[in-house]
This record gives C-alpha cells, sequence and structure tokens, in this order.
C-alpha cells in the first residue's frame, strides 16, 4: 500500500523518530522567544493551555525547520510535490490543563476543502498528559466513536493527518508541560482568502523551497476566487468588526 492509499483509507501518516529530543528542545525555544503575526492571548487558550499561532511569518528558523527535505519527503507522497503553509500553531499544555474536545478543524477555518496538517511532537506525549487521539476514517465516513486510536509519541514523533480528522487531546494530569507543533499545508493550486499574503512555499517540483511568495496558482486562479466569495466577505466583515471595537475603544 502506498502512502498515499494509506492515508486514503485511514486519514493519516505516522513517521517515528523524524527528529531528535534535542532538536524538539530547540525548537519550542524558538516559539517561546519567538514574535507570532498577531499579539495577544490566543481565543483557544484555557486556563494553563496556550496557543501560539502563526509563529513562522517572523521566524526563519522555524521556516527552516518545515523546510528540510526530510519533511518534504514524508509530505511529497501524500500532497504532491507544490504545496504551501496556510497557517501554523504550538500548542503548550501546562500541567493540569484541560481537555481540548472532538473536532474538525475545517471547522475553525471554515474552508470546505482538505488540507494536510503536519502534527509534530515536540515532548513526549503519553496518555496522561493530552496526546493525540484520532478517529480512523473519520475523515470521509459518518462519525463513530467506536475505533480510536492513541498516539503516544516520543519528542519527535511526526503525524500527518486529514483537516476533516476528527481529534481530540485529553487533560495533562501531569507536573509538566506537554508542547506540540502544528503546521497547516494545502497544495499551491488552492487558495484560501483567510491566509495572510505573501504565501509561504514550502516546496516545489518536490524540493525544499521555504519562500514566501507574492502569489501562488490558487490564488491567480479566478474561479476558486469566485467559489470562495462568500468566505472573502465573512473575513472582511469580521476584521472590519474588530477595527471598530479598536476605535471605539480608544475613543472612549
Amino acid at each position: 500500500m502506498t502512502p498515499r492509499e494509506q492515508f486514503d483509507r485511514d486519514g493519516y501518516l505516522v513517521a517515528r523518530g523524524m527528529f531528535t529530543a534535542d532538536e524538539m528542545a530547540e525548537f519550542i525555544r524558538e516559539v517561546q522567544k519567538g514574535e507570532p503575526l498577531t499579539r495577544g492571548a490566543d481565543f483557544l487558550d484555557s486556563g494553563s493551555m496556550h496557543f501560539y499561532h502563526n509563529v513562522f511569518y517572523k521566524n526563519p528558523v522555524i521556516q527552516r525547520f518545515v523546510c528540510q527535505q526530510r519533511v518534504i519527503d514524508f509530505l511529497v507522497p501524500v500532497i504532491g510535490p507544490d504545496f504551501w503553509m496556510r497557517w501554523d500553531q504550538a500548542v503548550e499544555k501546562g500541567p493540569h490543563s484541560g481537555v481540548f474536545a472532538w473536532h474538525q478543524d475545517n471547522g475553525y477555518s471554515k474552508l470546505h476543502e482538505q488540507y494536510y496538517q503536519l502534527w509534530i511532537a515536540l515532548s513526549e506525549m503519553t496518555e496522561t498528559n493530552g496526546g493525540l487521539w484520532l478517529v480512523p476514517g473519520s475523515h470521509k465516513s459518518p462519525i463513530r466513536h467506536i475505533k480510536v486510536d492513541n498516539h503516544l509519541a516520543a519528542e519527535g514523533d511526526v503525524v500527518l493527518f486529514s483537516s476533516f480528522m476528527l481529534h481530540k487531546t485529553y487533560e495533562n494530569t501531569t507536573e509538566r508541560p506537554r508542547w506540540a507543533y502544528v503546521g497547516e499545508i494545502l497544495p499551491t493550486r488552492c487558495y484560501d482568502p483567510l491566509a495572510p499574503k505573501p504565501y509561504f512555499v514550502m516546496a516545489q517540483g518536490g524540493r525544499a523551497y521555504g519562500k514566501f511568495m507574492p502569489s501562488i496558482p490558487g490564488s491567480r486562479d479566478i474561479a476558486q476566487r469566485i467559489r470562495l466569495l462568500p468566505l472573502t466577505a465573512r473575513n472582511y466583515y469580521r476584521k472590519g468588526k474588530k477595527r471598530l471595537k479598536t476605535v471605539f475603544k480608544q475613543s472612549a
């Protein structure tokens, strides 16, 4: 069975031990000292569980890390030779942080197309510190909470799963934080009106690229742009509403 066939069947692939514990510790330090694209607390933050999103935009170290050829070689058989990163986040589940409930990531992005979640265990994942749970096949069939895979992971393990995959993390009942990183990836033929420009192209022709581009084939596709106009309009409305709140707060 090819990687693509396995992904189509199960909705995910696993690569054990792609990175060392030292590499993961350095990655966490980059996240902690980095500057996200937007400031302030994330709306998903809860207690000691913290989200750091769009950390790659201003951090060349993270950009180079996710574009290593070993990462590209893992992704190409499933995604194809040309792809870009629409968004990323690092998640710190602090001691005694709670459950992040079952969800599909398209419910947050509002995209109707499948995209790909590059999930990296930055620290050890266990049954007690909030490891990742997936429902195999839930990306393509009615959701049945019967067969569930729990991925216990060492630092450096990597999971690629569908944005339609039903997944969750349980509470961290330990005294140590649990870290993970997720990059959301689309083929360059696909457009996302919610992603900020320029577009970070990870791979071209199956080789690591790692450059920001003013446009991609998907963003130049008029049919896609027309089809996604409702999502674009909703995004402009949300941004306008946020700006008005800021103006009123400053003038108050």
